[in-house]
């Protein structure tokens, strides 16, 4: 177990050092690493329903990890706002950045989490605590704070 966690450790560092240089491209960026996001916490779902195979699972709460250390850097414009008035991405962000940056992080551990718990238990009440926290605690908790709906 502590293999699998210190390669998932440095899966984490190696993400996050892949996140630099977006340039001009953060809108489009931002977009894609949200959309995947969101295509692999429902594939983690589909996973705790009795509906998708565990190495799926696994696979998808690896990449929201990483995703998750790459969310800062796809948000570093701070001029953003003026430019994308269309976007959903509330002033706060970069009026709080320690905090944001700190969500980001808890939606990591929270996908560690979910991992420990598909690999232990794939079923049952930890792996549908372990959902929670990704899905609200991660996902939800950063969207409440930091995303206008339109």
């Amino acid at each position: 177990m502590k293999i699998a966690s210190a390669a998932f450790g440095a899966a984490l560092l190696l993400a996050a050092g892949g996140a630099q240089g977006h340039g001009g491209e953060i809108p489009e960026a931002r977009q894609a690493l949200m959309k995947g996001l969101g295509e692999d916490l429902r594939a983690v779902k589909r996973f705790t329903e009795g509906r998708g195979a565990k190495e799926g699972a696994l696979a998808a709460v690896e990449r929201i990890a990483a995703r998750a250390v790459r969310t800062p850097a796809v948000f570093e414009d701070r001029e953003e706002q003026a430019r994308y008035p269309e976007s959903k991405a509330m002033p706060g962000i970069w009026e709080d950045w320690p905090a944001f940056e700190k969500l980001a992080e808890k939606l990591a551990w929270a996908a560690e989490r979910m991992r420990a718990a598909i690999v232990r238990a794939p079923g049952g009440e930890e792996l549908a605590r372990a959902f929670r926290a990704l899905s609200e605690e991660g996902c939800e908790g950063c969207h409440r704070r930091f995303r206008e709906e339109h």
